[in-house]
């Protein structure tokens, strides 16, 4: 049994934690119980053994390879341009375009990528020569607090002028929202009522993690338009509209209590009973497909010691 590794940048560590804690949850029961998590500054800094080594980190610098090791990187960035290209700003282009630098320089080192948005995973594996694997960001599911919410709306994230406009007229209508920083989004949407999504720039793609983490507190999520939506599956839980109506939308949800209270009460249901199991499933053929990848390598690299 090949050993197990996650190496997490530790500036990224706090933006995923809750990912992370499932995937290595998720490593020990599929791969190896003894799967080790490393939390580094960079990848050549954790000393993990030989065997499968995912690396979670857009700011991971290059690292020297170690012999008897195969690795994964996960991707949790858009970085090609999907849809159509009208849908994004020049500001949105340049954001998809400076990730994908980024993960240009990872490349050469890494034997599979792994990647967590299904549109773009195709396009990926039509233009990359190593192996492209798809996986489903997931957390554990999080109960919400008895009683009623601390807040009406849940927005984490930076702040833009696209995103102000929204959350001002959001709040000048007397809606409460929660803190964009300081806590992870798992917390403050499990005291919220629904989840609020808004890109960054003007983009037509899909923030899956953003999702991921809101339905599984029970939050029901108010999105502008994304690109890739309807593949996530759940369904009448994501109210997905152009970001002129967004505000209304929040308005209207939080109007009509009944309504409300059944998509949270969907929402966290959709997400433990299909979502979770789904996401377990995709990420054992994720593990068989990197073993596979490892044993190939390793038999091949002893082919060329022995001289065969």
């Amino acid at each position: 049994m090949a050993m197990a590794s996650l190496v997490v940048q530790d500036f990224s560590y706090g933006f995923v934690r809750r990912f992370v804690d499932y995937l290595h949850g998720v490593m020990q029961r599929h791969l190896n119980p003894d799967a080790a998590l490393f939390i580094s500054p960079q990848v050549d800094e954790a000393a993990y053994p030989e065997g499968l080594v995912f690396l979670i980190g857009e700011n991971f610098r290059p690292f020297e390879r170690r012999p008897g090791c195969t690795y994964a990187y996960l991707n949790l960035s858009v970085v090609s341009p999907l849809g159509s290209p009208f849908a994004a700003s020049l500001a949105g282009h340049r954001q998809v375009f400076r990730k994908r630098r980024m993960l240009a320089g990872k490349l050469p080192l890494i034997d599979a990528l792994l990647d967590y948005y299904p549109p773009q995973t195709a396009r990926l594996q039509r233009s990359l020569s190593l192996p492209v694997i798809g996986y489903d960001v997931a957390v554990l599911a999080k109960d919400r607090p008895p009683g009623d919410p601390d807040f009406d709306v849940c927005f984490v994230g930076g702040m833009t002028s696209r995103r102000r406009r929204v959350l001002d007229d959001v709040q000048s209508r007397g809606f409460r929202l929660s803190p964009s920083h300081g806590a992870p989004i798992e917390d403050l949407a499990a005291r919220s009522a629904l989840c609020l999504n808004i890109h960054t720039e003007r983009s037509n793609h899909l923030e899956v993690p953003r999702f991921v983490a809101a339905l599984s507190t029970g939050c029901p999520v108010v999105t502008e338009t994304s690109y890739g939506v309807a593949g996530l599956g759940a369904g009448e839980t994501v109210i997905e509209r152009p970001l002129a109506e967004v505000a209304d939308a929040v308005a209207s949800l939080l109007g009509d209590n009944d309504r409300l209270l059944a998509l949270q009460r969907r929402s966290l249901s959709w997400y433990t009973s299909d979502y979770l199991p789904r996401a377990e499933a995709r990420w054992q053929v994720v593990f068989d497909q990197v073993k596979a990848l490892h044993a190939s390598r390793t038999t091949t690299m002893r082919q060329a010691a022995s001289g065969h």
